[in-house]
């Protein structure tokens, strides 16, 4: 099944020896994109993140798309949802989910999501605060005027959710969507910075999710045919 899969797609086929997490960590320094899949059975039969894709999500040294088992095909994803929270990595997430969406014809939906404990001791904590919401909306539009470009030709659409920033990116993505997350870890306890927000969209995402971190946007300034380095693990 394999082989006649990539045959369709015009693809050729590099078996990578050794640890699977070492290959393909060492095989990422010259890729566009590593794509893996998500789901893995555990001894009671629980859905977990498999232990080889939590691993390349941290190491990967280019952007790593992480597919679920029944997840649709890349030409029919309807909207790239990035999340937003104005770190290196997340910016490098806009400007990857903006090429995604140049590419793939559909908006591009800018989701930041706060929580009224986030809010500084003297501001009540109100959920859903007007005035908090007002200026938390005219920073995420700051924030997309500094970090794309004004000519993109693609519709940005900034989206705020009174949530947590991980559950507030699932319940915003939906399974025909593709979600874009900045991931500052490397493991250790790095990894468990903006990392676990985007271990958690992997793990619990019922559509496919894209994990960047800083500076790995990689992006080319051609037109939407043009070919990515993609390796499939």
């Amino acid at each position: 099944h394999l082989e006649r899969a990539l045959a369709g797609a015009g693809a050729e086929r590099t078996e990578l020896e050794g640890d699977p997490v070492a290959a393909l960590t060492l095989a990422s320094a010259d890729l566009d994109l590593l794509v893996v899949g998500s789901r893995s059975y555990g001894p009671l039969g629980a859905v977990l993140l498999g232990a080889v894709t939590r691993r390349l999500i941290q190491l990967a040294e280019c952007p790593v798309m992480v597919v679920p088992a029944h997840g649709p095909t890349v030409n029919t994803f309807r909207r790239v949802v990035v999340g937003v929270d104005g770190s290196p990595s997340s910016r490098s997430a806009l400007r990857w989910g903006l090429d995604a969406a140049r590419r793939l014809g559909g908006p591009l939906v800018a989701a930041h999501a706060w929580l009224s404990t986030d809010l500084p001791a003297p501001v009540p904590a109100t959920p859903g605060l007007p005035a908090y919401e007002v200026a938390a909306r005219a920073w995420l539009l700051q924030e997309l005027e500094d970090t794309l470009p004004a000519d993109n030709n693609v519709d940005v659409v900034p989206m705020l959710t009174h949530s947590s920033p991980a559950w507030g990116l699932l319940d915003t993505a939906t399974p025909d969507d593709v979600l874009v997350v900045g991931s500052r870890g490397r493991g250790g306890f790095a990894s468990l910075l903006l990392g676990s927000v985007a271990t958690q969209c992997a793990e619990h995402a019922s559509s496919t999710v894209v994990v960047v971190r800083a500076g790995q946007e990689r992006l080319e300034p051609a037109a939407a045919d043009t070919q990515l380095h993609t390796i499939v693990g």
